[in-house]
């Protein structure tokens, strides 16, 4: 283990869990992921096959009313972490995104699949 022997355990394979784990991952923590499937990262493997929108590219007070009565945290949230910023990320990971004609961000289709 690293970091003074301390381990993560993230439950849930999604794109959440999965970006939990790699930002745990960066900072040298130990991390095990756990999902009830039996493979995580589903959503991933479909993307620019046909329609996996990673976020939203309206601006934060309208994306933030998209969670109703939870508006003022989410964008107290997206403040921190914003659409812009999980695209800079993906680029960061050599994962192109580009805006739909509806706003949404989707992922560009990965190469050799």
């Amino acid at each position: 283990m690293t970091k003074d022997n301390k381990k993560v355990i993230v439950v849930g394979g999604g794109p959440g869990g999965l970006f939990a784990a790699f930002c745990l991952l960066e900072k040298g923590l130990s991390v095990e992921l756990y999902d009830q499937m039996p493979a995580v990262g589903k959503k991933f493997l479909v993307a620019g096959h046909g329609g996996l929108n990673l976020t939203h590219s309206e601006n934060l007070s309208e994306f933030s009313k998209r969670y109703g009565i939870h508006e003022k945290r989410f964008n107290e949230l997206l403040q921190l972490f914003s659409p812009k910023d999980l695209r800079k990320w993906c680029e960061g990971l050599g994962v192109e995104t580009f805006i739909g004609s509806t706003g949404r961000v989707f992922s560009h289709k990965v190469q050799g699949r």
